[in-house]
Formats: structure tokens, sequence, C-alpha cells
């Protein structure tokens, strides 16, 4: 920073005794005025405050060397186009500049930057319509997921209220645990009663008929 105002104040004196730019005293001595005050706020690296002055001095007193201090603000504050518009000024004004060498080589640096901040502002706005279009795909594959799940319900819906459930069929009672029927007392009651009611209606089904009774009443006629 030492450096950069030294050359300031060289330029500036150099220009100040510059006797081209003679000009009424009262004006000179208050752009001299506002150009002490934009040395001290450029120390102090109050940049904006400094521009302000330096501006202030070249509208009273338009020194070419005002517009090399002017550029070196505008670089400080990082308003590297404006910069490079006072500092090529300054050598349209100054052609024969002691310092021309140093402001070229301020211009090539502030028009790196400017393109270097191009291309950051380049990448970043392809980054943001980037982000913004993945933004929008989701969007509409919610919406897809959205509708496809909204047309389930329906279906699901008209099905259920087409047709519907059959009655429950009732369940058959379990079998009781324990021992088979055919093992039960009552079970072998009932069934011998059934065969013995059968065997006696074979029997009377199948016996001969007996002879008729003599009615003499003589023994020898009882069939026994």
């Amino acid at each position: 920073m030492r450096a950069m105002c030294a050359g300031l104040v060289l330029v500036m004196a150099v220009v100040w005794c510059a006797p081209t730019y003679a000009a009424d005293p009262a004006r000179k001595k208050e752009a001299k005025t506002h150009f002490s005050q934009g040395e001290k706020f450029y120390r102090l690296g109050k940049f904006q405050e400094a521009l302000s002055e330096y501006s202030k001095a070249y509208e009273i007193l338009p020194l070419p060397g005002f517009l090399f201090n002017i550029g070196q603000c505008h670089r400080m504050l990082d308003d590297h186009e404006r910069a490079v518009f006072f500092f090529k000024g300054y050598l349209r004004e100054q052609p024969r500049a002691k310092n021309r060498k140093q402001v070229e080589a301020l211009i090539a640096e502030c028009e790196r930057k400017l393109a270097e901040g191009k291309k950051a502002e380049e990448a970043r706005l392809a980054e943001e319509r980037r982000a913004a279009e993945e933004a929008r795909q989701r969007e509409e594959e919610q919406k897809k997921a959205e509708q496809a799940l909204a047309l389930e319900r329906l279906r699901l819906e008209a099905a259920r209220t087409a047709a519907p459930p059959p009655p429950p069929v009732p369940s058959l009672p379990a079998p009781e645990a324990g021992e088979p029927f055919y093992k039960k007392w009552w079970f072998w009651t009932i069934a011998g009663a059934i065969i013995a009611g059968a065997a006696a209606g074979t029997y009377f089904a199948v016996r001969p008929a007996p002879s008729p009774v003599n009615p003499s009443g003589s023994l020898g006629t009882v069939v026994w």
C-alpha cells in the first residue's frame, strides 16, 4: 500500500508543478485541499472517502493526475471496470507519463480480474440454471407420483364399490377331543339292539309256516 501511495503522490506532485495547468489561485487552493484530504483517507484505507475527495478535486481543477488517483480508488474497491476507464483516461491525458508502465500493468491486472469475474459469473449462472432444472424435474416427478397414487386410489375405490364382498362362510365346529364315537358304550348298546332286531326279523321272515291243526282233536295232528 505504501508503494501505491507513493506513486499517487509522485504523480500529483509532477502534475501539480506543471506550468501548463496554471489556474486561479483560489480554485487551485480548493482543489489542493480536497487532494490532501483524499490522500489522508487513502492512507487510512478509506477508499470510498478518498474517491469522493479526488473526484471533487478533479471537478474543481481537471488535472490528469486526479484521474490516476480516482482509478486507484476504484481498483482498491474492486470496481475494476471503472478503474480501467480512469487509468486509460489518465494515459490519454498524459501519454508521456513517467509511470506509464505501472499504469499499463494496472490496466492489465484489472482486465484479467474482469475476465476472471466474468468467467466466475457465467459459472455461477450455469450452476443456478442447473439447480433450477433439477428442481423442476424433481417437482415434475413428484407431481407424476402424486397423480399415479391418486389414480390407484380411485381404481381401488371403484373396485370396492362395484363388487361387494361375498358373505362370510360359517366355520364348522371343531370335533371334540377324546375317544372316537365307536369306542363309546352307548354306541355298542344301540348297535346291539339294532342287530338283535334285525336277526329277529330275519328269523320270522324265513321260518316254515306251521301245519294246520286237525279239527278231530287227535294228538297226531299236533305239530311241534
